[in-house]
């Protein structure tokens, strides 16, 4: 899996596509974007001029993702990030006449601590009280 973000070349996104869907083939590809609150804005414009206008592929941002960082050597995220990076996506399509045709979030009705700020303003130092985040097996 090769994500869709500010590492990626405009040139390589266009390589990717032409070898995933050489029929364009509608609902064969969808391209998820973690760019980052901070870079989106910057980002996702290149990326979507690199796409053909006529390929008929769907765009989804995954904020949750895009905006990992550590906070004591603990993973977490901040709603506010999200939020924004999704906000930003969307005002990104409509100025360009293209379309976020999703996001992605991840959600639980479990009370986890792994989000800073949200609802439940949670801060920093409250991140270990119910942090469920496993480590992959390798």
């Amino acid at each position: 899996m090769r994500q869709v973000g500010p590492s990626m070349a405009a040139d390589e996104l266009q390589r990717l596509i032409a070898i995933l869907d050489p029929d364009r083939i509608p609902g064969r590809l969808t391209l998820i974007c973690r760019y980052g609150a901070a870079k989106v804005a910057e980002c996702l414009p290149k990326h979507i001029e690199a796409v053909p206008r006529e390929h008929p592929l769907i765009w989804i941002c995954d904020a949750v993702h895009g905006n990992t960082h550590a906070v004591g050597g603990i993973k977490t995220r901040a709603m506010a990030d999200i939020v924004s990076e999704i906000h930003t996506s969307f005002e990104v399509h409509a100025r360009m006449g293209s379309r976020l045709g999703g996001v992605h979030l991840e959600l639980t009705g479990e009370g986890v601590t792994e989000v800073l700020g949200g609802s439940m303003e949670l801060a920093p130092e409250e991140l270990g009280l119910r942090y469920e985040v496993r480590p992959r097996a390798r």
